[in-house]
C-alpha cells in the first residue's frame, strides 16, 4: 500500500510540472509574431511600390523611344512644318525638366492653330492629352527647337558663333503622376523621362543625347 501512494504522489508532481505556458507567455508570443508580421508587411508594400515605379518609368522610356523614332522618320527640313507659334509657346510656357536655356523657339510661320504639325506637339495630337497605361496617365510632348553648332568641337547654342550651323534639337518629355505612396528620385510627387537628339536641316546625319528624371 505505500508503494502505491508513492507512486500516485509522484505521478501529481509530473502533472504539476506540465501545465503548459502561461497568459503572459501567450500574450508575449502573440505580440513578438505581430511585431513581425508588420515589419514585413511594410517590407512587402515598399518593394511592390518600388517594383510598380520601375515598371512606369520603363513604359515612359518605351513611349519616349517610340515617339523618337517617329520624328527620326520624318525629314529634317520638314520637322517644323505645321507647327504653329502659339502651340510652341504653350510647350515653352511648361517646359518641365525639358534644358530650354541653350534653344531658340522656332515655329512654321505660315501655319495656323489649324494647321496638322508633321510632329505633333504631343503624342495624342492636342494640347496636353494623358496617355493612359496600366491605369497611369502619361503626358508626351516633344519639342523642335533650334541652337547653333560650331563647326569645331563645342556645345550647340543658342547664339550663333562664326562656322556654326543652324541644327533642330528635337526633344520628347514623359510625365507621369506615380500611385499613391510612391515618389520619384529628386521630384517628388511628378516623374519625368526626357530624350534628346540634334537633327541638321541641311542633311539627315543626327547626334543622340538623353537623360532622365525619374
Amino acid at each position: 500500500m505505500r508503494i502505491v501512494v508513492g507512486m500516485a504522489r509522484s505521478s501529481r508532481r509530473e502533472d504539476d510540472a506540465d501545465d503548459g505556458f502561461s497568459l503572459i507567455e501567450v500574450m508575449v508570443a502573440l505580440g513578438l509574431i505581430v511585431f513581425a508580421m508588420l515589419a514585413t508587411t511594410g517590407f512587402f508594400l515598399r518593394s511592390m511600390a518600388t517594383g510598380s515605379l520601375q515598371q512606369q518609368r520603363q513604359a515612359a522610356v518605351a513611349m519616349a523611344e517610340r515617339v523618337m523614332e517617329q520624328t527620326r522618320a520624318v525629314p529634317a527640313r520638314e520637322l517644323l512644318a505645321g507647327r504653329y507659334a502659339a502651340g510652341n509657346d504653350a510647350l515653352w510656357a511648361t517646359p518641365g525638366s525639358v534644358n530650354l536655356t541653350q534653344n531658340v523657339e522656332l515655329s512654321d510661320s505660315a501655319a495656323t492653330s489649324a494647321s496638322t504639325p508633321t510632329v505633333p506637339f504631343t503624342l495624342n495630337g492636342a494640347t496636353a492629352p494623358a496617355y493612359r497605361v496600366a491605369n497611369v496617365d502619361y503626358t508626351v510632348r516633344t519639342f523642335v527647337d533650334g541652337c547653333y553648332l560650331p563647326a569645331t568641337a563645342g556645345t550647340c547654342d543658342k547664339t550663333a558663333v562664326a562656322n556654326s550651323a543652324l541644327m533642330y534639337r528635337v526633344t520628347v518629355d514623359v510625365q507621369w503622376t506615380p500611385g499613391r505612396g510612391q515618389t520619384c528620385p529628386g521630384t517628388g510627387t511628378q516623374c519625368e523621362y526626357v530624350i534628346s537628339t540634334l537633327r541638321d536641316p541641311t542633311q539627315d546625319s543626327s547626334f543622340n543625347v538623353s537623360n532622365s528624371n525619374g
